[in-house]
Order: C-alpha cells, then sequence, then structure tokens
C-alpha cells in the first residue's frame, strides 16, 4: 500500500506568504460553496496551512496527480481544527473527518485522488458528490 505523509495541507487564503502565484477554484459540497486554493505541487503540499489560519468556508485543494492506495496526514504545525474530505476521481467522497492540531497523523484509506480541507465543520457522507464550480480548474 502506498502512504504519502503530508504536513497539514493548506494555506491561509487572505494571508498566502510568498511570491508564487495561487490557482484558486471554488467547490460545492451539500448547499455550501468553498473558496480554495488548488495546489498540485510537492513543496506546496508539504508547507499547507502550517502556522496560518483559513476562514470558515476557505482552505485548500490538494490534487495529488494520481489515484493514492490510501493517505496519511499530519496536523504538524497547524492553528486550528480542520474538515479533511478525501474524494476519488469522480469528486465522490471517500471519508470525512474534523481534525484538531493536536492530531499527530490520520490515515485514510480507499483510493484518493483529491483532498480538501476546510476551515468549519462539514457534515458530508460517504459517497456523496462534491462539486467543482470553476470552469478553468486545472483539473
Amino acid at each position: 500500500m502506498i502512504r504519502v505523509v503530508l504536513l497539514c495541507w493548506m494555506v491561509g487564503m487572505g494571508s498566502c506568504q510568498g511570491t508564487t502565484p495561487h490557482t484558486y477554484i471554488d467547490i460545492k459540497i451539500g448547499n455550501e460553496t468553498f473558496h480554495l486554493e488548488y495546489v498540485d505541487q510537492p513543496a506546496d503540499m508539504m508547507r499547507g496551512l502550517k502556522g496560518r489560519v483559513v476562514g470558515s468556508n476557505e482552505g485548500m485543494f490538494f490534487d495529488l496527480g494520481r489515484v493514492m492506495d490510501g493517505l496519511t496526514i499530519t496536523m504538524d504545525g497547524c492553528k486550528q481544527n480542520l474538515t479533511v474530505i478525501t474524494l476519488d476521481e469522480r469528486f465522490v467522497v471517500l471519508e470525512a473527518v474534523w481534525l484538531n492540531p493536536d492530531v499527530e497523523r490520520w490515515e485514510f484509506s480507499g483510493k484518493v485522488r483529491y483532498l480538501v480541507e476546510v476551515g468549519k465543520r462539514v457534515e458530508v457522507r460517504r459517497g456523496e458528490k462534491v462539486t467543482c464550480l470553476t470552469d478553468t480548474r486545472p483539473l
């Protein structure tokens, strides 16, 4: 089984640091819309939200580049609780958990293609479809 360890994958929307331009996408989970930074580079995934805070309808969308057989993340350096959602290649929810910064690591199972982190508790069920609202998304 392939495992990837990622360090708190999120970036604050209004307070992004660095000089790299960011790409954003909007997704709909249930009746709520989220404005998420799109990342597909390993360095951006590893940097994530370390030391930052996002708004309730903000977060990060991780394009893993391929389907992973399971995934492990850590909350190292995170400053807030997050809803973390894994999606398959069709944007169907595999798992969703509410994690706090004290969680050392969390293991997700299934064929994970995308990962979403948002700054509020989101009620979403396994099998639910997530909709990408941005036509120009780099997916």
